[in-house]
């Protein structure tokens, strides 16, 4: 499987997990920090404080945070491939093999 295509896969269940709980734990961060170079790490850690923070006032605001959080995480993620961020794309345009792949864990 491509790493592209893995990533996707991981973003995906990672999103999944965020918005099934209503208190994330520090923790949850590990999950994605595999996929940003060491030297972005601190900018995604600023993110996920941050859209941790206002998810609290529920709502509008907790999607806000949630889309903010996951745009910083793809854009910080491919400009570390050397890639265009294109955005995020809609709910169900993850290719079928990808969806079916087990998630990756360490």
């Amino acid at each position: 499987m491509k790493v592209g295509n893995l990533f996707k896969a991981s973003v995906l269940a990672v999103a999944l997990a965020w918005s099934a709980s209503a208190s994330a734990h520090c923790d949850t961060l590990n999950l994605v920090l595999v996929w940003v170079q060491k030297d972005d790490e601190a900018e995604l850690r600023s993110a996920f404080h941050r859209a941790r923070s206002v998810r609290k006032a529920g709502g509008e605001a907790k999607e806000l945070a949630d889309l903010y959080f996951f745009e910083t995480l793809v854009r910080v993620h491919r400009a570390g491939e050397g890639a265009a961020y294109t955005g995020l794309k809609p709910a169900g345009t993850i290719e079928p093999p990808v969806a079916a792949a087990p998630a990756h864990t360490h």
